[in-house]
């Protein structure tokens, strides 16, 4: 036994190959044979007291990478590896492992590699390589010989669902079908006879016969300047094609769009970067890229207004239909509506937004506010003259009553009145012009007691043979309206008195509450109002009012209260209870109508 340990020992330092004994647990060296210490520059002495990881190229991750390596190999095993010399030179080498004394021990071989071993390791990471790529890799024999497949990746096998039995020695074109078009396949088919590399895009189908679109890249293999084989690269494409649809879909919309889009740098300070059609032409400029890389600076007309979009746009991070002037290119005024909002987008901030061209609009706008302004100064006129000569018609008539026969003084009391009642109308017309002028009232919380006592009082003052009085009490409400609303009274009271028949009209006003409304009725005893006339009385529908029995105080009361979002309706009068209510009366025929006007509360 002794012999042979003896002869085993010689045998380990005498080996042509550098050898060592490693500890498994702590990557010790335990032993180590001439060669070895001479192929790494280390004395053995030295040697000993340190772990395998001192041999570890500098370029490895962890000096425990090599003992790593030794643990997992199986005994036998073979693999290229490089080590480090003492002067930190790396060394190409080849290690063989064998596991001694139950496994307690690493003998480890080292040998320095030749050109033919280099040749082979290279060989073997360059199969790794394609084994574990990414994306397929096909090799194709000979091209005489319809160039088959004579190698294929796992990762190919995955692509197209086959197992690589059914694919080594076959033509690619197998994974062509029916909606594989002619022309990727020409090129691929001319590239090859033209002995050049080709990348084409075409559908293709897997083994279950799922379309998918295919990115192949095509090229010879020559040895000594003959091709001999052709590798090639698949890549499933079917993701980004979708996206380039869906992309291809966006572009069309965004420059078939009647409005002008954008992208700006610079939250919109900077250039532009994108625009679409629209846009080039809002601005005349010759083409797309007359515009883009444009500083948007140059493009507004007044730049206090572009300062306050972009403070508006750093405070908020969007504008809404900002109304701004901006210059073309061809130096032309224009006004621009602008929605846009600030995108960030890794380190850049963009500024996305919209513009219409709003120079007609606004010129629209102005021409309306001339003809309201010029409508408005000869309704006051018109007004103030018709008031003068009405003033000077009872004036004079007043004077005439004095002096005339008794049997006259009816017809004088009549023209008075008249011109009374159009000295009203004067009123009327002015309130109802305010009100089809106005353009931005928004009613707000009126409160309905004071001002209908004082509608009330008003109205028995200026008609005293009438007699007009509240039924009941007046709430103590507020209804959403406005200052108007006053009119609205007044013209509901005058209309009762001046349509009345009677020589001593009756006109009584009584309310009625609910949860959120209120209702104002005012009752008559005058002729009423025919049924077929209830629904046009107010003018609605009626232009320039000529329906028969159509006055414009009506239409101002309709006009308002459907401003204020209540309604105004007519009903024949029944004997009414101070709430309202519909009673039983002594009349067995009531006479007149119903003004009622219901106002939401506020």
């Amino acid at each position: 036994m002794t012999d042979d340990r003896d002869a085993d020992r010689a045998l380990f330092a005498a080996a042509p190959d550098g050898m060592a004994v490693v500890d498994p647990e702590t990557g010790q060296f335990r032993d180590a044979n001439e060669r070895f210490c001479e192929l790494h520059g280390y004395a053995r002495s030295s040697l000993l007291d340190r772990s395998v990881g001192v041999l570890t190229a500098s370029d490895r991750s962890s000096p425990d990478d090599l003992l790593d390596r030794l643990r997992e190999a199986d005994d036998g095993e073979r693999f290229a590896w490089r080590t480090e010399h003492a002067d930190g030179t790396a060394m190409p080498v080849e290690v063989a492992v064998a596991r001694v004394g139950d496994d307690e021990r690493l003998l480890v071989r080292v040998a320095e590699r030749t050109d033919a071993r280099d040749q082979q390791a290279e060989l073997d990471v360059k199969t790794r390589a394609m084994d574990e790529a990414p994306v397929g890799i096909t090799i194709t024999g000979p091209v005489d010989a319809d160039t088959p497949l004579i190698y294929v990746n796992d990762e190919f096998l995955d692509l197209t669902g086959y197992e690589r039995s059914e694919v080594l020695g076959r033509n690619c074109r197998f994974l062509q079908g029916e909606g594989t078009t002619e022309e990727p396949v020409a090129r691929l088919r001319e590239a090859i006879d033209a002995e050049e590399p080709v990348t084409v895009e075409l559908r293709n189908y897997r083994r279950d016969g799922e379309r998918f679109w295919n990115r192949v890249t095509v090229a010879p293999v020559r040895d000594d300047g003959v091709v001999t084989n052709y590798v090639g690269f698949q890549q499933d494409i079917t993701e980004r094609k979708r996206q380039e649809r869906e992309l291809e879909r966006y572009r069309r919309l965004f420059d078939r769009l009647p409005v002008g889009v954008f992208r700006a740098r610079d939250g919109g300070e900077g250039a532009f970067v994108d625009a679409n059609a629209a846009l080039v032409s809002m601005f005349r400029a010759e083409s797309k890229d007359d515009l883009l890389g444009r500083s948007v600076d140059e493009l507004y007309l007044d730049s206090a207004e572009q300062t306050a979009l972009a403070e508006q746009l750093r405070e908020t991070g969007e504008v809404v239909e900002q109304e701004l002037q901006f210059r073309r290119l061809d130096g032309e005024r224009f006004w621009g509506a602008v929605t846009a909002v600030l995108v960030e987008e890794g380190d850049e901030v963009y500024l996305d937004g919209v513009v219409h061209d709003i120079t007609r609009r606004k010129r629209y706008r102005r021409r309306l506010e001339d003809q309201r302004d010029g409508l408005e100064i000869l309704n006051e006129v018109v007004r103030h003259d018709i008031r003068n000569d009405l003033q000077l018609i009872i004036g004079h008539a007043e004077r005439l009553e004095a002096s005339l026969d008794e049997e006259d003084v009816p017809g004088l009391s009549a023209i008075i009145g008249s011109a009374n009642n159009a000295v009203s109308l004067t009123r009327t017309a002015r309130v109802l012009a305010e009100t089809m002028l106005r353009t931005d009232a928004e009613p707000e919380p009126i409160a309905l007691r004071p001002l209908l006592e004082d509608q009330v009082a008003e109205a028995a003052s200026a008609h005293e043979a009438a007699s007009i009085s509240v039924e009941g009490d007046v709430p103590d409400v507020r209804v959403l309206a406005d200052e108007m609303l006053a009119s609205v009274f007044r013209n509901l009271l005058n209309n009762a008195v001046q349509h009345n028949d009677t020589d001593s009209p009756t006109v009584t006003v009584s309310i009625t509450e609910t949860a959120d409304r209120v209702r104002v009725h005012v009752a008559d005893d005058g002729p009423g109002v025919p049924d077929d006339r209830k629904d046009t009385v107010f003018g609605k529908g009626e232009k320039g009012l000529d329906s028969n029995g159509t006055g414009i105080g009506l239409y101002l009361v309709y006009t308002l209260v459907d401003q204020y979002g209540g309604e105004v309706r007519i009903d024949d009068r029944e004997a009414r209870s101070a709430s309202g209510s519909r009673t039983q009366s002594g009349d067995a025929d009531p006479r007149g109508a119903v003004f009622t006007v219901e106002l939401p509360l506020a």
